[in-house]
């Protein structure tokens, strides 16, 4: 009888596990080492008081440098927003007018016949005097009419 030599699945993963937590361990290790020598030469730059004051200068002087952009960005982001505001303003200005030009159309439609029959009824009426008013003789004139018969 043969014995079988292969590891089973269970312990197979678990040792692949156990490379993976050593792979980790190693790679912190070799990242907090490499974080401790830098951390070192900084401190060992910052020791000397002249070279702490540049540093505070440089700092400071980035630091203002990204102000201005940020005032910068801040004025870009108000006119815009006043310029979309302005633009959605003067969109809904036009779907109103247009709104209400095509129910003007409509309305129009369907009361022209009842309008175009009412003007012809009083132009073509004959009582209709130019210089007077609803075609009515004045007062003067009828007594005119009167005094001449």
């Amino acid at each position: 009888m043969q014995s079988n030599l292969q590891p089973s699945p269970r312990t197979n993963l678990q040792v692949q596990i156990a490379v993976l937590h050593v792979e980790r361990l190693v790679f912190w290790e070799s990242l907090c080492s490499a974080t401790r020598l830098v951390c070192r030469r900084w401190i060992a730059l910052l020791d000397d008081c002249r070279k702490q004051k540049w540093i505070w200068v440089i700092l400071l002087a980035l630091g203002a440098y990204e102000s201005y952009f940020v005032r910068a960005l801040i004025a870009a982001l108000f006119f815009f927003t006043i310029f979309y505001v302005v633009l959605v303003a003067l969109t809904a200005l036009y779907v109103l007018l247009a709104h209400a030009l095509y129910f003007v159309i409509l309305w129009t439609a369907s009361v022209g016949d009842s309008i175009r029959s009412l003007l012809q009824h009083h132009v073509a009426s004959p009582a209709r005097v130019p210089g007077l008013r609803d075609g009515r003789p004045s007062a003067q004139a009828g007594k005119r009419n009167a005094s001449s018969t």
